[in-house]
């Protein structure tokens, strides 16, 4: 699993596993900023995602 962890101005994405004896391992993979997500403004028309660069 992975999970973002941290406060809003120093966030990481953390890898979570289990091993086959039971033990949760974690890791650090990279840091990371989320946005808040806090919906559209306008919700009968949907938003248009950005595209990405060719």
């Amino acid at each position: 699993m992975v999970v973002p962890t941290g406060p809003p101005e120093q966030q990481s994405l953390l890898l979570v596993t289990k091993e086959p004896s039971g033990r949760i391992a974690t890791r650090e993979i990279l840091p990371v900023r989320f946005a808040m997500l806090t919906g559209a403004e306008d919700e009968d028309e949907p938003e248009e995602l950005p595209r990405r660069p060719s």
